[in-house]
């Protein structure tokens, strides 16, 4: 009888670079439908990815987090390709930034002015949100 397999090859690439390929025990990243957890002999799939924090164990004891934009995931017996529209490491992120941008956008959104993009408005209080 065949062991299970414990862990499985992760690749996390956007249009620029690869930022992570390597081994994992474990992914956690959003969807277009929500999140998802993947574990080693998870289910073949394929999906389009949504905004967010993707998450991967290494082991027991390493965690890496990333933010993720657009794009898809595909999962099968070779691995987990994470293909990004945009993503960032957790270092890269400017959260002071991010902070900046959510309290724009949310005055934006309740200023009650006819003026406001509400579109884009809503927009970048999501991505600011999910990176915070």
């Amino acid at each position: 009888m065949a062991e299970a397999p414990t862990s499985f090859q992760l690749d996390i690439v956007t249009p620029d670079r690869c930022l992570y390929s390597g081994r994992a025990v474990r992914v956690s990243l959003p969807t277009a439908v929500g999140e998802i957890g993947v574990l080693p002999g998870h289910a073949d799939l394929l999906s389009l990815l949504g905004t967010g924090v993707l998450t991967l164990k290494e082991d027991e004891y390493t965690q890496k987090r990333f933010f993720c934009r657009g794009g898809f995931v595909e999962v099968s017996g070779h691995g987990v390709a994470v293909l990004c529209d945009i993503a960032e490491t957790e270092q890269d992120i400017d959260f002071a930034r991010a902070d900046q941008s959510r309290t724009r956008a949310e005055e934006r959104l309740f200023s009650g002015s006819s003026d406001v993009d509400y579109a884009r408005a809503s927009a970048s209080l999501s991505i600011s949100s999910a990176v915070l």
